[in-house]
């Protein structure tokens, strides 16, 4: 008799069905020689502090910090009955067999080990590993098993991520607490989030408008019209003399004329963040709710696996794939009256193996072809139709463009001016994302219009008026949760606007947190939603001003998850990781024993009032 452990009931379902267990007991399904359970609801857990001594249930300074020697679990008292039925059936004397099918990522590993370890079974134990609840995907997967062994580093890659956590929660929250006469949460990815969004806040309410200006010329050579400008100018009045100094001149010379054929290839496909961030653009989703209908529609056999931080597919997908995407240009309504135009022959840009970690981009599978898909929810729906697009997108052609610069001189006068253009010749994939996002009627996320240089020789005259325009210098963009996600993931650079090409290794979190970190600094009233900006309550911003640069900066924390990699790698030891957290966390209580002066400013008096009599 094998044993299969999943983590959800609806996973263990899709799974029992594959190996033929159809007799459903209290907690398991069996039958063919298979038991199918699962660990819903994180059986076990890490216990409170006072647990290690009943003195730590009241929060003093002397007794900080709290480092266990060795880390005790618990039970989940929700899932109580559950952890005993799955310890009862590992320990079944029938049972010859283990196979962990909790999810495959690095927490679906800790929340077996656990379970397992808890039930001191010796029984061998093989991992299924799929990105996909597809009933060939599974089959693939169980014939292609390996040793749990080969998962030891992944395992205590979770395990220190979960102690880290503990270790740095706890500490910090009491000596803090204790310091400032309430509870104040800190975590060792949620304070550095918090960090990152304070700062952006403050820096919009400080920042001073500037004003600048420019020169514009209106130029028209016979049936040729065009508009070109200076380069900045800080002062009205140097702005305006130069102005009526060309309205003097009144032509303006062709000094330089650069055209060059340009292409911009495809999109990647989604990994989890960068789903997640499209989904908050185009339809307000937050982060939780894109991976909550990313899960649901995995689990229904929709969607491959979505916790995967990876945009590329290993080259034995490339055939199935491609089949895929031909098969879904026939189908995808927006694109029925472009379909003679768009090529998807181009599967290989989205091939790389050595960009795949432990799971491929998200993509939809081919069940979504015998699905009854007008009975989803119209946010699955949505999902789907965008992951669908972005696969069209991913393989097709590159966009081909002209783009043009044209200087001008204005006899006796110093500045140049410019004029440029940009014609698209060949749309490529931006056609298919053009047609997805009018399906959508977003006509406001259309592309730019082309703006198409007249064909002008250098030496050419031009008449010329010249005019004054004024503009101010802007504030920083408040955060939104598509650009919280991008510098979480990029923790180490604040972008603001655009998305830069590379993958920076520095993250806070991972792609399966960070919804939920977000989700926790707005449960704990640290930050809140207003319509699709992710703004600080005053809560926040004081909290950032009494905690020390060392638990705040996102660089720290950034470093500790590439560590946590690196542990999964087997480049990193984890004992070494887990001693240098537990030096910091001493190091975090030693250095701060005394609150900031008029931190009673900071915070409600009733909290600093009522904690006094503590």
């Amino acid at each position: 008799m094998k044993l299969i452990i999943c983590e959800k009931p609806s996973v263990s379902r899709t799974i029992a069905q594959v190996v033929g267990a159809n007799s459903s007991k209290d907690g398991y399904i069996e039958g063919n020689g298979y038991i199918v359970s699962w660990c819903i609801g994180h059986l076990l857990g890490l216990v409170n502090a006072d647990a290690y001594n009943p003195a730590y249930k009241k929060w003093t300074k002397e007794s900080l910090p709290i480092i266990p020697e060795e880390f005790k679990y618990e039970s989940n008292i929700k899932t109580k009955k559950q952890l005993k039925t799955v310890i009862s059936l590992i320990k079944n004397k029938e049972v010859s067999e283990i196979i962990n099918a909790t999810d495959a990522a690095r927490e679906g590993e800790l929340i077996f080990r656990l379970v397992y370890n808890h039930s001191k079974s010796k029984k061998p134990v093989k991992r299924l590993w799929i990105s996909s609840l597809e009933r060939n995907s599974i089959l693939s997967g169980l014939a292609t098993m390996k040793d749990q062994s080969f998962y030891d580093k992944l395992y205590q890659s979770a395990l220190a991520r979960q102690q880290a956590d503990w270790l740095v929660g706890i500490n910090g929250t009491r000596i803090f607490s204790l310091l400032y006469n309430g509870t104040l949460n800190i975590g060792r990815v949620m304070t550095p989030t918090l960090n990152m969004v304070v700062e952006r806040h403050l820096a919009i309410q400080n920042f001073v408008s500037e004003p600048f200006y420019n020169v514009v010329l209106q130029l028209v050579s016979g049936t040729n019209q065009l508009t070109a400008k200076s380069e900045r100018m800080t002062s009205k009045e140097e702005t305006d003399a130069l102005t009526q100094q060309v309205n003097q001149i009144k032509i303006a010379i062709v000094s330089k004329v650069e055209s060059k054929q340009k292409s911009m290839r495809p999109p990647e496909l989604y990994d989890l963040t960068s789903l997640q961030r499209e989904a908050n653009r185009l339809f307000g989703f937050t982060a939780q709710q894109t991976l909550n209908l990313a899960q649901n529609l995995y689990e229904k056999k929709l969607l491959t696996y979505p916790r995967t931080d990876s945009k590329y597919i290993t080259t034995d997908m490339a055939k199935p794939t491609s089949q895929l995407a031909e098969t879904m240009l026939g189908k995808l309504r927006f694109l029925t009256k472009v379909a003679d135009q768009v090529d998807i022959s181009h599967i290989s840009n989205i091939v790389n193996n050595k960009k795949v970690s432990d799971h491929h981009a998200i993509i939809p599978t081919q069940t979504m072809f015998s699905a009854d898909l007008k009975s989803l929810p119209k946010s699955e729906l949505d999902l789907l139709s965008l992951v669908s697009a972005r696969l069209m997108a991913a393989i097709s052609t590159r966009q081909i463009y002209r783009e043009t610069k044209i200087e001008f001189e204005v006899p006796g006068v110093e500045p140049k001016f410019t004029a440029n253009g940009k014609v698209v010749l060949e749309p490529g994939f931006t056609l298919i994302e053009k047609c997805y996002r009018e399906s959508l009627k977003l006509t406001k996320d259309s592309q730019k219009v082309d703006v198409d240089l007249p064909a002008l020789k250098k030496g050419q005259q031009l008449s010329a008026e010249a005019s004054t325009a004024e503009g101010f210098t802007s504030p920083p963009k408040p955060y939104t949760e598509d650009t919280l996600l991008l510098s979480m993931e990029k923790a180490s650079v604040d972008v603001i606007e655009e998305e830069e090409s590379t993958k920076l290794k520095t993250q806070l979190g991972t792609p399966a947190t960070r919804a939920a970190i977000i989700e926790k600094l707005i449960k704990t009233g640290y930050m809140l939603r207003s319509k699709k900006l992710i703004l600080p309550t005053d809560n926040g911003i004081n909290l950032i001003k009494v905690v020390p640069g060392n638990i705040k900066t996102p660089a720290l924390t950034a470093e500790w998850e590439a560590q946590l990699s690196q542990i999964a790698d087997g480049q990193q030891d984890f004992e070494i990781f887990l001693d240098n957290i537990k030096k910091f966390t001493q190091k975090l209580v030693q250095e701060n024993q005394n609150p900031i002066a008029g931190f009673e400013k900071l915070f409600p008096r009733q909290v600093y009032k009522k904690s006094k009599k503590r």
